[in-house]
């Protein structure tokens, strides 16, 4: 496979459309493209800081802060958005966070869970603008390259807090100024995972990238978190098969069709209570008065997931048609670990088939840019193979964290970004149809 760092003499723009930065020249993007990149590296960072439990900062002011980035976001990318085919895994996902955010209009709180589903459909629009402004090579290589620099302040501002006790282990986990372990451990995931394209498609600052690359992974390790950890292993795992495979990179989609068909086959029968046996805790917990639906607020301690699914289970079928709308708890926000349990808590049935419909699209968007023979340029396959890895990523990371449809994490607009520029090379023939090739 052709790899990043050759130079080809490419002109206009290899994912499909007007190019933002014209001709594929060694200069830099425009500045909306510069300003949009340096912008999401920046909320990358400050989504997880506005849920700290300890930072020396005023949350409320770090939380202002996260919804405006993300509307400012949104007001650069929507001026340059265009509307793409119908029939478009990003569309799919786009039907998907709008009917999640109106389910709210038949929850208990209507207003409060507009408010806060609102910020996943924001997310979304933050992610086709996003992609609409990022349009060419050198706009991605330059957005990975503002990643790779933003990660590692993000180094030298954790080792700093390290030596000055704001970031001690707690429960074998590392914590950094009451920063939540699965959080960071996310965080340091989608650092690693644009560095590791960087290293990949760009021709220099590679000590830089692998640097960031490896301590990422140990970051990764330090924080606990099995969501991480799965993002990183399923991202050097199918880095690695399409690298040494000369196929059509029919095992990876096997591998991850199975992967994620097993995943929710145990994520079904742990909710509807038909393996396993929750533990002495998850027991007393589940008939607390003051804790009936379960709302998991402890995150250190691992072993009562199971419990959450078993108490989301519970709460589909007492209304599995239409769904809650809302699941709260004290008007905050009920989350069941897992974005496909929580749809189809808040959604019923209804939310179970759009997401059905979803999830066909975005998998078959997936398969095509994991199929190298399918590029009308092989040196494109990079790129396809770095967005659907961050497809991948956000997917299966949502089977155990709900972070993939709350707007207070990057991962939805990563999701978005991510489709929506696989559906660009499909639709421009970036990405062949499958009958050309042959």
């Amino acid at each position: 496979m052709a790899t990043g760092s050759q130079s080809l003499p490419l002109t206009g723009n290899p994912f499909g459309g007007a190019s933002s930065a014209g001709p594929m020249t060694r200069g830099k993007p425009n500045r909306a493209v510069r300003g949009l990149s340096w912008l999401i590296a920046a909320y990358v960072v400050v989504a997880p800081m506005s849920i700290a439990g300890d930072f020396p900062i005023n949350l409320a002011y770090l939380k202002a802060l996260r919804i405006g980035m993300l509307g400012l976001i949104c007001i650069l990318g929507f001026s340059a958005i265009r509307v793409q085919g119908r029939n478009q895994s990003s569309n799919a996902l786009f039907l998907l966070a709008l009917l999640f955010t109106f389910a709210a209009a038949w929850s208990d709180n209507p207003t409060r869970g507009f408010l806060y589903k609102g910020l996943f459909l924001a997310a979304c629009v933050a992610g086709i603008g996003l992609g609409n402004r990022i349009r060419s090579e050198r706009d991605v290589n330059y957005f990975l390259e503002c990643f790779v620099w933003v990660g590692l302040g993000v180094l030298a501002a954790i080792g700093a807090a390290w030596f000055t006790g704001f970031a001690p282990m707690y429960q074998g986990r590392l914590v950094v100024a009451g920063i939540n372990p699965n959080s960071l451990g996310q965080l340091a995931a989608l650092f690693f995972v644009q560095a590791l394209f960087f290293f990949r498609v760009s021709p220099r600052r590679k000590r830089l990238a692998a640097i960031v690359m490896i301590v990422m992974i140990g970051l990764t390790a330090l924080t606990g978190s099995r969501g991480a950890f799965l993002i990183v292993a399923a991202t050097i795992g199918i880095v690695a098969v399409c690298h040494y495979s000369r196929s059509d990179r029919f095992f990876v989609r096997v591998a991850l069709f199975l992967t994620s068909v097993g995943a929710g086959i145990v994520l079904f029968l742990l909710t509807m209570g038909n393996i396993g046996r929750p533990d002495s805790t998850t027991v007393v917990t589940l008939l607390s008065d003051d804790q009936k639906t379960f709302r998991l607020r402890d995150e250190m301690f691992k072993n009562n997931r199971a419990g959450v699914w078993r108490a989301g289970g519970r709460r589909f079928k007492e209304k599995p048609i239409i769904g809650w709308g809302w699941k709260n708890y004290d008007n905050s926000w009920e989350m069941f670990l897992s974005a496909y349990l929580q749809i189809a808590v808040e959604m019923g049935l209804l939310g179970v088939c759009i997401l059905a419909f979803f999830l066909v699209k975005a998998w078959k968007a997936i398969a095509a840019g994991l199929s190298v023979r399918r590029y009308s340029n092989p040196r494109m396959s990079e790129y396809g193979l770095f967005f659907s890895i961050g497809a991948v990523a956000m997917l299966m990371h949502g089977l155990i964290e709900s972070s993939m449809i709350i707007g207070t994490t990057p991962n939805p607009v990563v999701l978005m970004f991510s489709l929506y520029q696989l559906d660009r090379m499909i639709t421009s023939g970036v990405i062949r149809p499958r009958n050309v090739i042959r």
